[in-house]
Order: structure tokens, then C-alpha cells, then sequence
């Protein structure tokens, strides 16, 4: 970045150009905001599906609904399509809007700190950087940052070892003998193309998932020849993807519910239809009920718990030495390459340190528990938005769908903010209290409260991850901005005057614009 730019002001600045970064962006200069910059700390667009390279990666929700609504796909090839796809349609977003002159690449922010005084968002960089901007989006740390397992001795271990997303696209599998550790989406995906190449795969399971089957297929050519001649055709197609993806809400809801036995009997009868074996059977069946934590789709993971030269090992790991994994009963599995198929770090943490009013850093303001408005903005902190923040995710939605309203939303607040020329908004701690409140009280009776452990939880079992609205009525949540609830710095008082805004129907025609 040159010197000269440093010194400039941007309305918003944006960290990561993953979906959300490149979303905020599009819309941002659909809105006619151009004064913002997305900084990436890679060569390319893409975030998580450009990281991610493991053999089998796909999505677990409908290429279809896995999109942008504005940015339709008639050419999906499948019903859940690739990684590379994904990829790939991500790079077809960044030059169709023409995001290229707006991402600085190879930028790694490594703190963010508040100006009180000048109300502006410095962001500093590893290359040594530092820009100012009025606006700041940046999601939590989510699905960028892999989590690994804690064994003892596992520095020790003599083989090469790797993470889902952090794959060594040049390590030849064949003939080798891989222990994979975790059973949850991606190694479930990976694991029955393991079993292709390699000698032997063991597979070290913790805790059984229910898993529910994939029905993947191929799109025709008649269909994208319908979806892409016809757009109608493909709206209405998403629409009834959401909706039946929007059924599997009310049995989270209620656990004791028809809806809840017939998924549960559903997720059964394949686990019986594939594995015969009662004894493997009964290793793969949880004990705890269907949607406390994530359910896994798939067409090929139990059949591949079926070939000869795959096993699986529910004993604990006690420990690593050499190329030997010691289970709970003091045998061992040889292993030549170690994969953790261990997910990614919570959504507590940042990805980078965030400092706001009065020195308070995120981090402290969520020691206890990450807590956010509607799961964009947090007290203390004015002008950060944070798309996917905490319980804001689904556990039967597609994440798009989260993304683009909360980049909606965002959008609403900026456009309002310059409108009435603020230096800052910053959501009421009142509001952000009673919110959270009503967050936690509608958990109650559903299955995300169940004995399991979830990502969903953070270490003392509040739920922080997702939300337990529907779709509909989470969208409902973000339609309109409500300015009321937000205390605003105008630009012609001291800075520290801050003052409520209470002009409700200057409030409500913002809202009304930001959702035109």
C-alpha cells in the first residue's frame, strides 16, 4: 500500500474477502458507497473455499441456496457443489461487480483500535500500514482459524501430519497408512476419498454424529438450460429449497415433537439400511438427540466404514509416539500421516486484536460470553459490524442467507449514518442486554440445549454460535434498522457528546431505505 492512500480516510473498511467481505462490498457500491477498501491478507479472493483443499470438500447445503440472491448461478453442476465450484463462483462475483480495484491483497490486519477523539477505526498492518476509516467490518475469527486436537506427545510424532484446512496438496496418499481424527463434516468428506487411495485409513472417533443423507446429483443440461433461459424457473427453485431446508426448524424447536421423531427416525433407517453390523452400528449411533449438535449430511461416509482397509477406533487416544497412536487400552494404530479433521476455533475470538472505547479490547468485553445485537454490533464498540457475529448462524440455513442480511443491514446503518452526517452509532448496552436475554430464553425446550457437547457452546454451555430463530424470523429481525436503539455521535458536537437519536420518522424512512 502506498503511502499516499495510507493517509486517506475510507468511509468503511472491510478485513477478509471471503463471502462476507466480497457481499459488503458489492453492495456497498450498489448503495453508491465507493470510500471503502477490502483488505486480504491472501493473493486471491475466496477465504475459507480458497483455503480449504481437501479431497471430497463440498458443501453441505444446495448450490442453489449456497449463493448470493443477486448473484444467481444457472451452470451449478451439481445439487452440492464442489469446493473448487464454490471457488470458482466466487471469482465469477469478483469480476462481474467489478471488486477487483477495491481489495488490497497480501494486507494482514493485526489490530484495530478506536479513535475516540477523531471517531474513526485504525487498523494496522503486518507490512507496517496503518489506514483510518470511518466504518469498520470484520467478522469473528469463525470458520478461518483451524482447531487442533491437544494429544499428548503429538510433537513427537515421526509422520507428517495436517489439518482439512490446511492441506498439503503435494503429499501422495498412496500406499500410506492415515489416521484421521475427527468425524465431524469434513472428515466425512474426506475420509471415504482417503479410503480410494490410501493403504489403510483409521479412523478416530470421539463422539458418533447423526448423519442424514446427502441425495446429491447431477444437474442436466435441460435444467441449467431451464435455470439460465428462464430465471424464474431458478428463483423458484431456491425458494423451494429454502423452504424445505426451513422445515427442519421446528424439530430443533421441539425436540418432543412429531417433526423431531420422524428426522430421527429418518436419520435411523439409513444408518440401518447401510450398516449391517449391529456392533459398528451401535458405535455410529449418538446418544444424544438428533440437532444438538450439527447434523452431517452425506451419500458416502458409512459405506466407506464398510471397506477392508477402513477401521474404526471409538477408544480415546491416550497418546502419540513415533508413528504409533496408543488408544485408551494401550494398543496402538501405526500411522504414517496424521489428518485432523478437527473443525476451527470459536467464535469468541477475533482474528485480530480489537480495541474500542476506553481501552476495552473485544476480548475482555467477551471473556464471559461473546454477546452482539441482532449479532452485528456489540456495546462499546461504535461503528464495528461484524456479519456472522455471535447468534447469528443456523443449524439447518444456509450461512448466505445470514450473510446477506446482515450486510444489508450494515449497509442501512452506514447510508444512515452519512446521511445525517454521524460520527458514530453504536447500539444501546440496554438494548444489546435485553436482546441477548430473549436470545437465551427462546433456547429453552429446544434441542440445542441437550447433554452434548457443541460447537454451538462455548465452555460453560451458553449457546453462542447460532440463533434460535427461523429463517423467516430472523430475516424479520433485520429488515429494518431501528435507530432508536443505537446512540449517535452527530458531527457537530465534541466528541465525546453523545446523544440519542430521536427522530422516529426520520428513523423509519431510513429504514425504508435500506431495504429498497
Amino acid at each position: 500500500m502506498n503511502s499516499s492512500y495510507s493517509d486517506a480516510v475510507l468511509e468503511v473498511a472491510i478485513v477478509g474477502a471471503g463471502f462476507t467481505g466480497l457481499g459488503a462490498g458489492i453492495q456497498l457500491k450498489r448503495a453508491g458507497i465507493t470510500s471503502f477498501r477490502i483488505f486480504e491478507k491472501a493473493s486471491a479472493v475466496g477465504g475459507v473455499w480458497r483455503d480449504n483443499r481437501y479431497p471430497g470438500l463440498c458443501c453441505d447445503i444446495p448450490s442453489h441456496l449456497y449463493s448470493y440472491s443477486f448473484a444467481p448461478n444457472p451452470r451449478w453442476s451439481r445439487r452440492y457443489a464442489s469446493g473448487r465450484e464454490i471457488w470458482a463462483y466466487q471469482q465469477h462475483c469478483h469480476q462481474k461487480f467489478g471488486m477487483g480495484k477495491f481489495i488490497s491483497y497480501g494486507m494482514e490486519v493485526t489490530a484495530a483500535t478506536y479513535d475516540e477523539r477523531a471517531a474513526l477505526w485504525v487498523l494496522d498492518f503486518r507490512s507496517g500500514d496503518q489506514i483510518r476509516a470511518r466504518n469498520l467490518i470484520s467478522m469473528p475469527r469463525g470458520l478461518s482459524q483451524p482447531q487442533y486436537p491437544i494429544i499428548d506427545g503429538i510433537e513427537s510424532f515421526t509422520g507428517a501430519t495436517m489439518h482439512t484446512a490446511r492441506w498439503d496438496e503435494d503429499y501422495d496418499f498412496r500406499g500410506k497408512h492415515v489416521g484421521v481424527i475427527g468425524n465431524a463434516a469434513s472428515g466425512l468428506q474426506a475420509i471415504p476419498q482417503l479410503a480410494k487411495i490410501a493403504e489403510s485409513v483409521t479412523v478416530f472417533q470421539r463422539t458418533p454424529n447423526w448423519v442424514l443423507p446427502r441425495n446429491d446429483q447431477a444437474y442436466s443440461a435441460l435444467s441449467k438450460a431451464l435455470f439460465r433461459w428462464l430465471p424464474g424457473a431458478q428463483k423458484l427453485h431456491r425458494l423451494q429449497l429454502f423452504l424445505k431446508q426451513e422445515l427442519i426448524h421446528p424439530a430443533l424447536k421441539n425436540p418432543n415433537g412429531v417433526l423431531h421423531r420422524q428426522l430421527t427416525r429418518k436419520a435411523l433407517a439409513y444408518l440401518h439400511r447401510t450398516i449391517k453390523d449391529p456392533v459398528l452400528r451401535s458405535k455410529l449411533t449418538p446418544d444424544f438427540r438428533l440437532g444438538c449438535k450439527r447434523i452431517l449430511v452425506s451419500d458416502d461416509y458409512f459405506s466407506a466404514l464398510l471397506l477392508p482397509n477402513v477401521k474404526l477406533e471409538t477408544a480415546a487416544i491416550a497418546g502419540v509416539a513415533g508413528n504409533e497412536v496408543t488408544i485408551a487400552d494401550g494398543s496402538t494404530r501405526h500411522a504414517d500421516v496424521l489428518v485432523f479433521a478437527t473443525g476451527f476455533r470459536s467464535i469468541e475470538e477475533m482474528p485480530f486484536a480489537i480495541t474500542g472505547r476506553q481501552g476495552q479490547s473485544l476480548a475482555q468485553a467477551w471473556r464471559d460470553a461473546p454477546a452482539a445485537y441482532l449479532g452485528v454490533t456489540t456495546a462499546g464498540f461504535p461503528n464495528l459490524f461484524m456479519p456472522l457475529g455471535p447468534n447469528s448462524g443456523f443449524g439447518h440455513q444456509s450461512a448466505l442467507f445470514v450473510i446477506e442480511r446482515h450486510v444489508n443491514y450494515i449497509v442501512g446503518c452506514i447510508r444512515h449514518a452519512a446521511r445525517n452526517r454521524l460520527r458514530s452509532m453504536e447500539v444501546r448496552p440496554d438494548v444489546q442486554s435485553a436482546y441477548n436475554e430473549g436470545v437465551q430464553q427462546r433456547f429453552q425446550g429446544t434441542v440445542w440445549t441437550g447433554n452434548c457437547s457443541s460447537w454451538y457452546k462455548n465452555q460453560t454451555g451458553r449457546i453462542v454460535t447460532n440463533t434460535p430463530d427461523s429463517g423467516f424470523a430472523y430475516w424479520r429481525r433485520l429488515m429494518r434498522p431501528d435507530f432508536a436503539h443505537f446512540v449517535v455521535e452527530p458531527a457537530h458536537v465534541e466528541p465525546n457528546a453523545v446523544v440519542p437519536l430521536v427522530n422516529a420518522s426520520t428513523a423509519s424512512e431510513e429504514s425504508n431505505d435500506a431495504n429498497n
